[in-house]
């Protein structure tokens, strides 16, 4: 977990500024978090962490649409680091993306 929690802290030091995203990757946890809030309150998190023996990472995927109240939840499996942070990265670039395009849409 090591190797992953100092890359999403990097990623989380550098993405400080985009509204709605909030990484908290601790150096030495066991765990990650990555929460996501859109437009109109849409809640998207995954909750990063390993399977109890140590061998593949589970990725826990939630979704929460406020309009119809309702919630989606997943559990993805990966077997090295890479996979979960390409996983993770994907989901924080449409984020930022999203966050970026509302920024430039006039009011």
């Amino acid at each position: 977990m090591r190797p992953l929690m100092a890359a999403l802290k990097a990623v989380s030091d550098e993405t400080q500024g985009v509204a709605g995203l909030t990484i908290l990757a601790m150096a030495g946890g066991a765990q990650a978090r990555i929460e996501m809030v859109g437009a109109a309150g849409l809640r998207h998190s995954l909750l990063i962490s390993t399977d109890p023996d140590n061998r593949r990472f589970e990725v826990e995927e939630t979704q929460y649409f406020p309009l119809s109240g309702d919630r989606a939840s997943y559990l993805h499996y990966f077997g090295t680091a890479e996979e979960v942070l390409q996983f993770s990265l994907q989901l924080i670039g449409a984020q930022i993306a999203i966050q970026q395009s509302a920024a430039r849409t006039p009011a």
